[in-house]
């Protein structure tokens, strides 16, 4: 038995330990894979290899691949190849967990963008209110309705039975509203827009006044 050096992908790539996730700073697929081919001693091999980790990591349903579960070792004789995988399980399993994907593939950070012509995601996977491992939020405490957690709607303003709770970004995902609602799917950004719209409309009306 003998020891060997292991960086994992936030220090192959010059990330701090809490940018694992590219919503939090981090790198996508296609990061990680330029960085094996720039700093790898036998990327032509290795670089076909996390593609097939990638691939099989979509494929058992694995949102938790995120850069700290995938390492190089840096060898004796000074080599730096890909480590095998490890901590591999079936997160979608557990049907409350969001389907946000830590690593970005093919240009998707959800599995629906995944399908052809792409689908509406949930903006409840983004938001502070959720309770994690569950099903309900602080506005919904016996259930989300099925037309948020679907991504067809956005709760973006009181419904009357949400006490008056409504959509927040955690902070933990670094990023505005608006941004979020354009990587959550046209329908979500539709109803962002429109709520835009009723506003000025709104202070318009109140200008006229």
């Amino acid at each position: 038995m003998s020891r060997v050096q292991a960086e994992d992908g936030c220090q192959l790539t010059g990330k701090r330990p809490s940018a694992k996730y590219a919503l939090t700073g981090g790198q996508s697929s296609a990061g990680l894979t330029a960085a094996l081919r720039r700093y790898g001693t036998d990327p032509g091999s290795d670089a076909p290899l996390l593609f097939r980790w990638a691939v099989a990591n979509l494929a058992l349903g694995n949102r938790d691949a995120y850069a700290n579960n995938v390492s190089i070792l840096r060898t004796a004789d000074r080599a730096v190849r890909l480590a095998p995988a490890y901590d591999v399980v079936c997160s979608m399993a557990y049907t409350s967990l969001n389907t946000v994907m830590p690593l970005p593939f093919g240009g998707a950070q959800h599995v629906s963008q995944l399908h052809e012509g792409g689908g509406p995601v949930s903006l409840c996977v983004y938001c502070v209110h959720k309770i994690t491992f569950t099903s309900n939020c602080a506005a919904y405490p016996n259930g989300i309705p099925s037309d948020l957690t679907s991504g067809h709607a956005a709760h973006l303003t009181p419904t009357g039975d949400d006490n008056g709770i409504v959509f927040e970004v955690d902070e933990f995902y670094g990023k505005t509203v608006g941004e979020v609602l354009e990587i959550a799917g046209p329908d979500s950004y539709k109803a962002f827009l429109k709520r835009m719209d009723e506003e000025a409309a709104a202070d318009d009306a109140e200008a006229q006044l």
